[in-house]
């Protein structure tokens, strides 16, 4: 799953007429210099609006899909305390007990240890990096170094790569705006909150829900839901 195939909100065209080598190249960097088998690039505004810009492989990108269908996990966190946060072990209980149901579905699709890290300018999260291994295992501090000092090369580049903008004429360091969003997912939220006549965080929360039960990504239900293959009834809730 890759996110070049998606389009641009804000923008004009979509990711794939926008030359991303320098990001791809980055990404596949941790890789090569890490003891983990992924990562993904994730712009995001907050838990509700995010842009998958890069997954190397479907994995990491199921991660992805897992934390905004389950609304838990570690980017989310990273995001909101705008700190790294490394989990080695996704199957100790403290993981089970911090994000019950990321957890279990990780385990279950191959991840077994995630480190996410905030990208961010200043103080101003924009985005996530998701890095993930096939079995537990942590970072050392030189692990940890390293990936810190991609994911500061990544900060620049991502912006520069995805907005066509060379952030080195803007030293202002301004909070950068998200030009990315599942277009659809508040599209059908709307509908959905019709339907039911319920409020858009609960109609969010029956997206997610419907999504979850299936175990499919949430973006296709709620493509599913746009163009009425899928309606919500209150006797369905």
């Amino acid at each position: 799953m890759e996110a070049t195939e998606e389009g641009v909100a804000g923008g004009e065209g979509t990711l794939a007429d926008r030359d991303i080598s320098h990001t791809l190249h980055l990404a596949d960097r941790f890789a090569e210099l890490l003891p983990v088998n992924g990562a993904s690039i994730v712009v995001r505004s907050g838990p509700d609006n995010t842009q998958l810009v890069h997954a190397t492989d479907d994995v990491v990108a199921q991660l992805d899909d897992l934390q905004f269908t389950l609304g838990e996990g570690p980017c989310l966190d990273a995001f909101r305390l705008r700190e790294p946060v490394l989990v080695s072990d996704l199957g100790r209980p403290e993981a089970f007990a911090r994000w019950p149901g990321f957890a279990h579905e990780a385990t279950q699709a191959g991840a077994f240890a995630a480190f996410a890290f905030p990208l961010q300018v200043g103080t101003a999260p924009f985005g996530t990096v998701e890095l993930y291994r096939s079995e537990p295992g942590s970072l050392s501090e030189r692990d940890t170094a390293i990936a810190l000092l991609i994911v500061d090369e990544l900060v620049s580049v991502v912006l520069d790569d995805l907005t066509g903008r060379d952030r080195r004429h803007d030293p202002g360091g301004a909070r950068p705006v998200p030009l990315f969003g599942r277009a659809e997912i508040p599209q059908a939220t709307g509908m959905i909150a019709v339907q039911l006549g319920v409020s858009i965080p609960e109609a969010l929360a029956q997206l997610r829900a419907a999504a979850f039960a299936v175990h499919r990504p949430i973006l296709d239900i709620a493509e599913d839901v746009i163009g009425r293959r899928l309606v919500f009834s209150p006797d369905r809730r």
